[in-house]
C-alpha cells in the first residue's frame, strides 16, 4: 500500500483541501511523468488572460444569440447544432460571459465535470454559469485545449475537484492546471486534427440538409431535377 506524505508546508498552500483523495499519490505521479516526458511546462495561471465562469442569462424562443451550456460541450467538441438562445441585446449586457474565437470552454459541475473544447465559431455567444471561459496568451489554445480534455486535464480535474458534496471545478481550480508542453510541430499536427475534426462536421451538416431538400424537390418535381441540384450543392469546394 503507498501513502503520501506532505510536509507542513505544503498544507499551509492548499486552502481547505484535508480530504484524502486530493493526496493520492496517483496526482503526484502524473505531474512526475508530465514533467518528465514533455519539453516544458507551464501551469495555466502563468499563461492564462482571462479566467471566469459565464452567467445564466434569460433564454428566448426567438432571440438571436447563442448561450453555449455545459450540455454542449461533447467529448467530441461543441454542439453547435443545439446551443440555447437569448436576445442580442445580452451580448452587451454579460460582457463577462461573453465568447470569442479561441476561447477554451470548461464544463464545470456535474457528472460530466473537466469536458473541455475549444470555441472556433467567429459567431458571438455566452456562457452559462456553469461553463467556464479560459483565455491564454504565448501557447497554442487548440493544443491547451486538447490536454485539458484528455487523461492529463481529467486527473488534474479529479484533484482539484475532489472534497465536496456538489463536484465543482472553479476558476481558482483551472489557474492550477499543469499543461505539458511538446514539440511545437507535434502541437501544430494536433491543432489541424482539432480544424479538420470542425470542419467535417460541419461538411457532414451540409450534406445531410442537402440530402433532405433533394428528397423534397424529387417529391415535387422529378429526379433527375433533385440529383442535378444535389450535385451542384455537393461539389468540392
Amino acid at each position: 500500500m503507498q501513502f503520501s506524505v506532505i510536509s507542513h508546508s505544503d498544507l499551509d498552500s492548499v486552502v481547505f483541501r484535508l480530504d484524502a483523495e486530493y493526496f493520492q499519490p496517483k496526482y503526484e505521479e502524473l505531474i512526475r511523468l508530465i514533467t518528465k516526458n514533455s519539453r516544458y511546462t507551464k501551469v495555466i495561471s502563468e499563461i492564462q488572460t482571462y479566467n471566469t465562469r459565464g452567467v445564466q442569462p434569460k433564454y428566448s424562443t426567438d432571440g438571436t444569440l447563442d448561450i453555449i451550456t455545459s450540455k454542449h460541450i461533447l467529448e467530441s467538441g461543441l454542439d453547435f447544432d443545439n446551443f440555447e438562445k437569448t436576445d442580442l441585446t445580452n451580448w452587451i449586457v454579460y460582457k463577462k460571459a461573453q465568447v470569442k474565437k479561441g476561447n477554451i470552454l470548461t464544463y464545470t459541475t456535474g457528472a460530466n465535470i473537466g469536458r473541455t473544447a475549444i470555441y472556433q465559431s467567429g459567431r458571438k455567444a455566452l456562457a452559462s454559469n456553469h461553463v467556464n471561459i479560459l483565455s491564454i496568451e504565448n501557447e497554442n489554445p487548440d493544443y491547451v485545449a486538447f490536454v485539458m480534455n484528455s487523461l492529463i486535464g481529467r486527473l488534474q480535474t479529479e484533484q482539484l475537484s475532489a472534497g465536496s458534496a456538489q463536484v465543482e471545478l472553479y476558476p481558482r481550480d483551472i489557474e492550477k492546471f499543469v499543461i505539458p508542453f511538446i514539440d511545437k510541430k507535434k502541437q501544430l499536427e494536433i491543432q489541424q486534427k482539432v480544424t479538420e475534426s470542425f470542419a467535417l462536421r460541419k461538411q457532414s451538416k451540409h450534406l445531410l440538409e442537402c440530402a433532405k431538400r433533394a428528397v423534397e424537390i424529387a417529391i415535387e418535381q422529378d429526379e433527375k431535377t433533385a440529383m442535378k441540384w444535389l450535385g451542384t450543392q455537393t461539389q468540392e469546394r
